[in-house]
């Protein structure tokens, strides 16, 4: 079989620049043997290297499936940050040093080469000779996987080139160098998308289907897309005509359209909120590491190193020394431990430290943490926190104390706190062999979903009631009333570190640029040795002498020069870029 590539488009050119001069008839995502598409595991086949190419359904820097290498989101957010200054989109996008210029966006454009797959086989499938019931399985994955793929574009770039067929490269100019469409274009192609998927029965409707998109992610992500842009819609402006944003008149029907997807999962009562153990802490730490369970909707699967198909995670964020190089790498801000609330605290306010008086005498770590909600103890860890049969020693001390202690310490003492949601303590973690799941869409996070857009609606006692059962779940009280704030700290909390949905929860609200570019904490602990207590003192300006800065401009990312140069049809470039 002899294929070449062709060049689509001219976005495609920056990235396949080598490739331009072997344009041959036939393209290397279109299998010259048609006989391929009659044949189920050569689909599927196809299917899961699409797949593979969607690096926003991994959950870790590294994943030996992919070598794409991301970020972990949360570290770009109030949630913590990262000490490691060549992690790129952390150490220069979070300091507000993104220009025009930079390489990095232009990455992202590659995800149209993975589209253009799409494309191809959706083509080819419509001439196959496969049942109907098995050949409409296989349209609904991909048409699911390039709605997914276009919301993920649109809400980095906003308005972006909307190509729904497989390009040749004797196709008119006008195709092959397209115009942007209009943000709220992507967004209504993508849920029109997902409706197409759940009205005809594309995709199965059962609770799991071994890390393979069902009627309900298709829900999930329409509830996701919607609620994205009817925030945009509330809180946004329009720019460039349109390109950018969404209309302030489409919120309505944007969050109703969120609420409807919710309310539909809400409905079938295919999930519930997990609930395997009567132990609070316990319980909400299994919920991350226990595979196929009763909230899990959609997870992208994790079958272990020898299989093939392993992450990063464990290595990344287990306390320094229990694992392989780096350990400790993601640290929680004091502020986002904080947030957890105090379990006899008056519901819905973090359980913020007295500075002063936590910086004044000595404290037992009960004193400190002992009246923290569950969640807290089981998303973070920091000193004292048990951790594979051992109790953490977080303790500053000396130069030479540290290195002494070693593997025991949290060695670069960022934020005195780790990352715990997803980490699994019967792994040992060598680089990429974590095999816990990575939960796409979860039935909490369609609650939350459900309660924001039922608040919007002006349905507050639904509201009320989806985040208590969030909070019943969690161990926390419940409330008697319901507040915008509410919702968003209930979200801050459940989903941390999961997802980036803080990141992009922050963007649709359009509250970054306050919430994002502040100098967050950090806690260090001195042992005092005679009494076994612990003198504190708070690490201001944690971030140092690259502070968090978060721009107007950067709610989108610049489509750089070398993208424009190669389709000027795109330009103008985004704003403030």
């Amino acid at each position: 079989m002899k294929t070449k590539i062709v060049i689509l488009t001219a976005v495609l050119t920056l990235i396949f620049s080598s490739c331009q001069k072997v344009l041959e008839k036939e393209p290397l995502d279109r299998i010259s043997d048609n006989s391929v598409w009659n044949d189920a595991p050569l689909i599927d086949a196809y299917i899961a290297d699409v797949y593979s190419e969607m690096a926003f359904l991994y959950n870790a820097q590294q994943d030996n499936t992919d070598n794409w290498a991301t970020t972990f989101l949360s570290d770009l957010t109030d949630e913590g940050h990262t000490a490691f200054s060549w992690i790129n989109t952390t150490s220069f996008f979070k300091a507000g040093a993104m220009v025009a210029s930079s390489s990095w966006p232009t990455k992202r454009w590659a995800y149209y080469s993975t589209i253009r797959k799409m494309n191809a086989f959706l083509e080819n499938m419509v001439s196959s000779t496969l049942p109907d019931d098995q050949k409409n399985l296989r349209i609904g994955r991909i048409k699911f996987a390039r709605a997914f793929t276009y919301f993920i574009i649109a809400r980095d770039f906003g308005g972006v080139p909307l190509i729904l067929k497989a390009q040749l490269a004797t196709d008119p100019k006008d195709e092959l160098y397209p115009k942007r469409n209009k943000e709220i274009e992507i967004y209504d192609f993508c849920l029109n998308e997902l409706n197409d998927i759940i009205s005809k029965n594309y995709l199965p409707a059962v609770a799991y289907d071994n890390g393979q998109p069902t009627k309900y992610a298709a829900l999930s992500l329409k509830s996701q897309i919607a609620l994205y842009a009817a925030n945009l819609a509330k809180w946004g402006t329009l720019q460039l005509d349109g390109t950018l944003g969404v209309p302030a008149a489409r919120a309505q029907d944007l969050y109703q359209a969120s609420y409807d997807a919710s309310k539909m999962i809400i409905d079938d009562a295919k999930f519930t909120l997990y609930n395997g153990s009567t132990n609070k802490v316990k319980n909400f730490r299994d919920l991350f590491v226990t595979k196929k369970n009763s909230e899990v909707i959609y997870a992208k699967e994790y079958l272990g190193l020898d299989k093939g198909v392993s992450h990063f995670w464990d290595n990344w964020n287990y306390p320094y020394g229990f694992g392989a190089w780096p350990g400790d790498g993601s640290t929680p801000y004091l502020e986002m431990a904080e947030e957890f609330e105090w379990t006899n605290g008056i519901p819905g306010s973090p359980g913020t430290l007295d500075r002063t008086a936590v910086q004044t005498g000595l404290w037992t770590l009960d004193q400190l943490w002992g009246k923290k909600e569950p969640r807290f103890f089981a998303s973070v860890y920091t000193n004292g926190s048990a951790f594979k049969g051992k109790i953490l020693d977080m303790n500053t001390g000396t130069t030479a104390d540290v290195w002494a202690r070693g593997a025991n310490l949290s060695w670069d003492l960022n934020s005195g706190f780790g990352v715990l949601k997803y980490t699994d303590e019967t792994n040992t973690p060598y680089w990429v062999d974590s095999k816990v799941d990575w939960i796409i869409f979860r039935y909490g996070y369609i609650l939350l979903n459900h309660a924001e857009a039922s608040f919007e609606l002006g349905k507050t006692d639904n509201a009320l009631n989806v985040v208590n059962q969030i909070r019943t779940r969690a161990g926390v009280s419940t409330l008697s009333s319901i507040t915008r704030d509410n919702i968003r700290h209930e979200r801050k909390v459940e989903l941390a570190f999961e997802n980036g949905y803080r990141y992009y929860d922050l963007k649709s609200w359009r509250i970054s640029t306050s919430v994002l570019s502040v100098q967050y904490s950090g806690l260090e602990y001195y042992l005092d040795t005679p009494t076994s207590k612990y003198k504190l003192n708070i690490l201001n300006n944690l971030d140092g002498s690259t502070p968090p800065l978060f721009r107007n401009k950067d709610y989108y990312l610049p489509l750089t020069p070398p993208v424009i140069a190669n389709n000027p049809n795109l330009g103008p470039e985004n704003p403030g870029y």
